[in-house]
């Protein structure tokens, strides 16, 4: 077998349905169809930045969008799946056609994942890839099991599989790939036969859940059953299928290189979010291209303050958050132009600061003067703390909850203070003993406390003028 080169394939699968009038409007799982093509884009842009070969294969319609209209940089493009029949539910369907097709060793990468660095050089030459296993056995043994009341016939290796000791288990396919292209072609007449065998039957039920059962858990049991080792880029084996942790955008990209905006995450608001800062602050013009013909389809964006004509100014808003039995007064009028400036320049900062200890030592913090204290009443003897931060992108405060260490920093934090002095009256708090002992601990763990009050703009944070981003 031959191995992938430096220069390697990586392939990405778009069907687009013909559900909309407007192609635009879709939102393929996402809180807005802004989220989506943002999704398409970074996802793209961040594997051209680490490979040299990225080849997309969709439909008519997928073409139109992400290339005739966003223009996203792929090498080439394969219009393979414009005649594909195969029930709605079935979204893993067009990539195991996809997977079906490929002649040479490939790596297939989601749309909703993110890389913050090529993969390992070892791992391109490995037979077969994965992004992680999943060994939650009565997850996929209770989805079986449905199938098996409906009086599906299963695949024989996963049927093997449930009665074995072993038991079932799946290999998430974020990335998934290798060099053994025979095996490919065995999985995916597998998985075909399957629906073909049961066509007149899978009607009779919900579709959706059961697309991990013919591309992951498939996958999972026909190579164990071949005896081929699989290779996962995520080493650790994943047991709460819910991910936690796993769409932190906080550590991008200095800690964390690798994001799945999968399942839930996409309905996740702080996830949308923080993927549309990040595209913006990296690839503006791509950004503000998806605006445009987002608006352009007359698709309502859940980034509210770009719902305005092009070129027309933004109006002051009012705004009054309803959600509160008892706030104080907030101004009648916010110039949410002047916030947007400020939060755009501040994500900026936020980047350069965090990404290395040396500027982050020269960085100052203060609290956000824009934010307000509010009292959330529970009952009538038990009041909440909470504070209302502006939000440019909705044009409205948002309520953020906080512990007793937010609440110390916000108030130590009312005039701006380095890093080190941050540390040094934090400190006082702590056990003298046990700070001594973790000082480094102590450390990290302010250094999070401050990155994620920037990112939710709680806190400002302030460079030396003479720096710049390199």
């Amino acid at each position: 077998m031959i191995g992938l080169a430096n220069n390697n394939t990586i392939i990405q699968t778009l069907y687009l349905p013909d559900t909309f009038q407007q192609p635009t409007a879709h939102s393929l799982g996402f809180l807005s169809p802004e989220f989506n093509w943002f999704s398409w884009a970074l996802s793209c842009l961040q594997l051209k930045r680490y490979y040299n070969h990225v080849e997309l294969y969709t439909n008519d319609l997928g073409n139109e969008i992400l290339i005739n209209r966003l223009k996203l940089p792929y090498d080439k493009v394969n219009i393979v799946l414009s005649n594909l029949e195969f029930p709605s539910q079935l979204w893993a369907y067009p990539k195991l056609y996809v997977y079906s097709l490929q002649k040479k060793p490939f790596l297939h990468i989601d749309g909703d994942v993110y890389l913050w660095e090529k993969l390992a050089p070892e791992i391109h030459h490995r037979p077969l890839i994965a992004q992680n296993i999943e060994v939650d056995k009565s997850y996929y043994r209770n989805l079986i099991h449905v199938l098996l009341k409906e009086d599906l016939v299963l695949p024989d290796v996963i049927a093997n599989a449930l009665d074995s000791e072993n038991g079932l288990a799946a290999y998430n396919a974020g990335i998934i790939g290798g060099t053994d292209v025979d095996f490919f072609k065995d999985y995916t007449t597998e998985a075909f036969n399957f629906f073909k065998i049961n066509s007149g039957k899978l009607e009779r039920i919900n579709l959706s859940p059961f697309n991990t059962i013919f591309e992951q858990v498939l996958f999972y049991c026909l190579a164990s059953h071949k005896g081929i080792p699989i290779a996962c880029y995520i080493k650790d084996e994943i047991r709460d299928m819910t991910y936690p942790g796993f769409a932190d955008f906080l550590e991008v990209p200095y800690k964390t290189k690798f994001i799945h905006l999968m399942g839930a995450f996409k309905q996740n608001k702080d996830c949308c979010f923080m993927l549309a800062r990040h595209l913006r602050e990296s690839y503006p013009a791509f950004y503000y291209r998806i605006i445009d013909e987002c608006l352009k389809s007359s698709v309502d964006l859940f980034l509210n303050c770009y719902n305005e004509a092009p070129g027309r100014k933004l109006p002051i808003a009012k705004s009054h958050p309803s959600h509160l039995n008892r706030t104080p007064l907030i101004k009648e009028q916010t110039n949410w132009d002047k916030i947007y400036r400020k939060q755009k320049s501040q994500f900026k900062k936020v980047q350069l600061a965090f990404s290395d200890n040396q500027l982050l030592l020269l960085a100052k913090f203060r609290t956000n003067p824009s934010i307000i204290e509010a009292n959330t009443s529970t009952n009538q003897l038990e009041t909440q703390l909470s504070w209302l931060v502006p939000l440019s992108y909705k044009r409205a405060f948002h309520k953020i909850d906080f512990d007793d260490l937010d609440r110390l920093l916000i108030k130590l934090l009312r005039s701006a203070k380095p890093f080190n002095t941050i540390i040094d009256k934090i400190q006082k708090y702590f056990d003298p003993d046990e700070t001594k002992k973790e000082k480094n601990s102590l450390q990290r763990l302010i250094n999070l406390r401050l990155k994620r009050g920037c990112d939710n703009n709680l806190f400002d944070i302030i460079m030396p003028k003479h720096i710049h981003r390199s």
